[in-house]
């Protein structure tokens, strides 16, 4: 039997998140979850994770405008690229 991971199962740290999020910078990334645009993380011991399904709604729920939408010359981030095709 064959385990299927979703991205309800998937777990991410702050590089992946902030990778995903268009490379935004660390300043920005925490001014963001001050803020309550990023939700907030689960812990494992110290360490903060979020699941792939909430950062994949937060990117989708932004608009076009956004400075975290925009894309950084012209291409996607690597780390988003990578789920995209695991999506779903």
């Amino acid at each position: 039997m064959q385990t299927v991971l979703t991205d309800d199962k998937v777990l991410i740290g702050v590089k992946e998140v902030r990778e995903f999020l268009n490379n935004i910078s660390a300043p920005t990334f925490y001014r963001h979850l001050k803020d309550g645009i990023i939700p907030q993380p689960r812990y494992m011991g110290r360490t903060p994770l979020w699941r792939l399904s909430e950062i994949h709604a937060l990117y989708d729920k932004l608009p076009e405008e956004s400075n975290i939408r925009k894309e950084r010359m012209g291409r996607k981030s690597s780390y988003r690229s990578k789920c995209d095709g695991h999506s779903e």
